[in-house]
Formats: C-alpha cells, structure tokens, sequence
C-alpha cells in the first residue's frame, strides 16, 4: 500500500513547541503581554491578543525556529518504521514550505536526523488533494479534519489520529497509533488476498452483461492464480420457458470466448457446472462441482468468487461437507437494511442453495446489490475506450449493446458483480460492516455474531476508470 502522513500534530507535536515559543514571544515582543487569552482558539486566530503585524512577525520567526525544536512522536516513527520493514511505502504530504515560513531542506533534515524513512516527500501542499490523487495514495494519516476530507474527495481513505489539541474538529472516529497500524494490517492482508489464495470464479457470465465484465476484468489481472471458471445455472432474462442447460450451455461459451480473448491458457479450466437449481432429490454431480471439490480438498484455503446463485458450491458442499472451512466465500446477495434481508436474483434464483452455503461457510462477505446501484456504466461511456485493434473489449461493448438496448431498450447498466473482483485488488476504497441482523422467517442466512463481513458501498469514480481503463488497454491474445 501507499501510505501518506503529515507531520505536524500528526507524527510531531509542533502546535505544542510553537506555544512555547509563542509565550516566549508575547512576554519579549508584543505590547499587551496578556499572555494566552484563549487556549480553545489557534495561536495567531485568538489565543494571543495581538495585531495582524505581531502575528506575522511570529509566524516569520517562530516556525523556522520551531521546526529543529521538534521531536516525533515515539509510537509514531515506530508505525513508520516497521511499514517500510513490511515492504509498504510511505509518503509524507505537507504544506510545510507553501507560505515560505519553512524550508524543505530543512524538513529533510529533520526526517534525517530522526531516522524517519520515507519513499517521497511531497511539499507545499495546502490543498493534499491534488498530490494525493497524482500519486496515487492509498491512505492519508493527518491530524486535520478537513485535510482527511480532501483525501476522501478523491477516494482515498483517511485516517484521523488522536489529538490533545482542544481546536481540532475530530473526523470520523479519530484512532490511536496502535489501532491505526491494526487497522492498516487489516486492510493490507485483506489487499493481498487476491494474489495469495487460488481462485474459482463461479458465474452465469451470459446472464446480465456486468457478468461478462467481471469475468473479463479478472482475467486481465496479472499474479492471480485461477484454479477453475465454473459456470452457473440461471433463468435467461426476458425468456419464458424455463431451459437450464441451455442457458449453462450459452454461458459455457461465452466464457470461453473471453477466455480465449484473455488467458487463452485457461481454456481448460472451464466447466459446466449444476443443470439446474439444487433438488434435495437427487445431487447432480457435474464437472464443475467435482472441480470445486478436487480444489478445495488440494488447498489450505481457497477463494470462492460466486456471481451467480450458489447452486454449485451447494452441491459441492453437499457431498464434501469438509471443503467448508476451506473456503473464502465472496458473494453478491440480497439488500441489507437495519430490519431485514430482502431478495436479490443470485440469492432468491436457487434459495435452498444459498441456505446451504451460508449454513456451512463461516468465512464469507457478502455485497448487497443496492449498496453499488451507484457504478452505472452507459452504451456512450463504454463506446469512448473501444479500439480497433482491442478484440475484447469490442466483444464487451457489442454484447452490452444487445443486452441493454436490443433487450431492455436501455443505454445503461449497474456494474454490481464487476465490484467483487475490485474489492479484492483494493479493499480499501471500501465501507464494511459485520453482519449482526435479525433475518425474517424467510431469509435465516445469517446469526448474530458468525462474523459474516458486508460490504456496503464505495465512491464510484476510481472502480469503474479502473475497468475501462485496463479492459481498454489490455493486449488481446486469440488462441487457435
């Protein structure tokens, strides 16, 4: 991860060597001497009852003068320095330098006698804004609530740490340097998931055209391990006979036309999966289960992508009951409110199997489908990053052009599955909350305190430039 801090009141306490100095000042060098009038305020905004001129006359000398005095915070440079151990980078963003009250060399000066590491030292940044989203920072570390709201503009996340000092607006739930580096552990293992566990991306790709995006994005990622594509029964869209196998059949093809289109090499690891939704009759013992199965059972973990309804992993679990705590399990499901669970396709499609999967796996996060309604891609947007020479994304923009306007008459269309795959790149874009809901007598999927993770929404700028933006410059290779 890219981590940025500020420095002072973040890793250094400077207001606190500033009042020194501004006491000192007051007694030697203003006319009223009165000393700290009003300690709620900043020290040249009405703590002092000085002019304009004595203020800036401090300001010239007492940051310059301050800045040599300070000295980091132990916790702090402890946080910094086991980062740069773990292999993360570390900024420092700073307006240090913009009013020219303080000099830059004198900053790296003090970083160097301090034993701070760092990767960049980003200086004159009133606005953080700006060289956070250049440089495309992770999480931004500051003491000031409305720099923590800068970084949020541009989907970075920002990190509030505790403060003594009385003026300062908290932002959000402010953290102690220990809770910020379990937060920050969190949140980097959660970034690694996706290149540290083997994948089975389950999907019922011809279903809705966000489908065929998500498949195509994850298999334009490098460093991913993709043990299997299985593919999903699903009701087709708009079609009034009810024919299982060939909608598992069209979506067999489908996959394999973009896999072709992608990692060609992987052509071997589709497969057809349940015919139909679960029966608590006969099992239905298809290629994809048997897969899922022989995976799990190979793996100490594995990471279970499901973007259609849940009947192969239902099926698997069935028969293999152990390959339960084996299982990551990533799904998109139902609208999550205070009160209730209410249904979304992939969970009402085959009921009976999501209650079987969410029974038995324990290691799940779900993602309601109305906290993403927001990641709408339109036929015009999509249009702008086609190329000639880009074979996929000329087979994406032309399927998504029949789905939703030749089927549904639209120009638009929710990304929803696309947004698991994100998540596991960058977790922490993301807002999570664990599960503890009551469910109706419908819905008994989950109990209070199974540690089921929900994911509930996200800013949709960085997700959906992310997808177009690889999916168009992605080098398409064809296999014979």
């Amino acid at each position: 991860m890219r981590i940025a801090f500020d420095i002072d009141d973040t890793i250094a306490r400077f207001t606190d060597k500033l009042i020194q100095y501004a006491q000192a000042f007051d007694k030697q060098e203003s006319k009223t001497k009165k000393g700290i009038v009003d300690y709620r305020k900043f020290i040249t905004q009405g703590m002092f009852d000085w002019t304009e001129e004595e203020q800036e006359k401090f300001l010239e000398k007492g940051i310059y003068k301050s800045i040599p005095l300070l000295r980091p915070e132990t916790e702090a440079v402890g946080l910094i320095r086991e980062l740069k151990k773990e292999g993360e980078e570390v900024y420092f963003v700073t307006a240090r330098g913009h009013d020219g009250y303080s000099k830059i060399s004198q900053t790296k000066r003090w970083l160097k006698e301090h034993d701070i590491p760092y990767d960049k030292l980003l200086a004159k940044n009133e606005d953080k804004s700006k060289a956070i989203k250049e440089n495309k920072v992770d999480i931004m570390i500051d003491d000031r609530k409305i720099c923590c709201e800068m970084a949020e503009k541009v989907n970075c996340l920002a990190i509030q740490p505790k403060s003594k000092i009385v003026w300062r607006d908290k932002y959000n739930t402010s953290m102690s340097w220990r809770e910020i580096y379990e937060f920050l552990l969190e949140k980097r293992n959660k970034k690694r998931i996706i290149e540290s566990y083997p994948i089975i991306i389950d999907t019922d790709v011809t279903n809705e055209i966000d489908d065929e995006f998500a498949l195509a994005y994850l298999l334009t990622l490098d460093n991913v391990n993709i043990e299997a594509i299985t593919i999903a029964p699903h009701l087709q869209l708009l079609e009034t006979d009810i024919n299982y196998p060939k909608n598992v059949e069209k979506s067999y093809k489908k996959a394999l036309e973009i896999v072709n289109l992608t990692k060609s090499s992987l052509k071997y690891k589709v497969f057809k999966g349940a015919e139909g939704i679960i029966d608590y009759g006969e099992l239905e013992v298809s290629e994809g289960v048997k897969k899922i199965i022989e995976i799990c059972r190979k793996h100490d973990k594995v990471v279970f992508i499901g973007l259609g309804c849940l009947t192969n992993l239902a099926h698997a679990l069935i028969l293999a009951p152990d390959i339960a705590d084996k299982i990551k399990l990533y799904s998109l499901l139902g609208e999550i409110t205070p009160l209730k669970l209410t249904p979304e396709f992939n969970m009402s499609g085959d009921f009976p199997a999501t209650k079987i999967v969410m029974s038995k796996i324990k290691d799940k996060t779900i993602f309601p489908a109305t906290g993403f309604s927001n990641l709408i891609l339109t036929k015009d947007e999509i249009k702008l990053h086609v190329k000639k020479d880009n074979k996929l994304m000329n087979l994406l923009y032309d399927d998504f052009v029949d789905v939703t306007e030749n089927k549904f008459g639209c120009r638009y269309k929710s990304m929803f599955d696309f947004i698991l795959i994100y998540y596991l790149i960058c977790p922490i874009e993301f807002n999570e909350a664990e599960c503890k809901i009551k469910t109706d007598r419908t819905h008994i999927l989950f109990k209070k305190g199974r540690g089921t993770n929900v994911v509930c929404s996200i800013r949709p700028d960085n997700p959906l430039a992310e997808l177009l933006s690889r999916l168009e410059n992605f080098k398409s290779e064809v296999s014979e």
